[in-house]
């Protein structure tokens, strides 16, 4: 999991990790549809999640970065920070996902929980 800027996490809020998980879940989803495109489409390219020498130089290593990067954010182990490169890729998937969905609805794959919303709405 990707720790969140929103909370201290030293002092082990129950809630404060749940959402965390919940944001984490959603990116898991949007990382997997991304992987789902990359091995099911020969054709659909890495050209707009890297810079393109980078990939040129290097595209077994951006395709390994996504592996990777869906590797952390499905981890139940939290992490205080991420490389720069998977932060720049979180950064240009979000962007695809963004592109891609046509209602803004569609921007959050996983709804909020109703017990999750209902501990968010009655936190002092």
């Amino acid at each position: 999991m990707i720790s969140l800027d929103l909370f201290d996490y030293s002092e082990r809020n129950t809630l404060d990790l749940s959402i965390t998980k919940y944001v984490n879940e959603n990116l898991e989803i949007i990382i997997r549809v991304l992987l789902d495109y990359l091995n099911d489409d020969p054709d659909f390219e890495l050209d707009s999640f890297f810079p393109r020498d980078y990939l040129l130089r290097k595209p077994d290593e951006c395709r390994r970065l996504v592996d990777e990067l869906y590797d952390i954010v499905s981890s139940s182990v939290l992490r205080n920070y991420i490389k720069p490169k998977y932060e720049y890729l979180l950064y240009t998937v979000l962007q695809w996902w963004s592109d891609c969905c046509d209602d803004e609805s569609d921007l959050i794959p996983k709804q909020l929980p109703v017990a999750l919303r209902e501990q968010i709405l009655n936190e002092p």
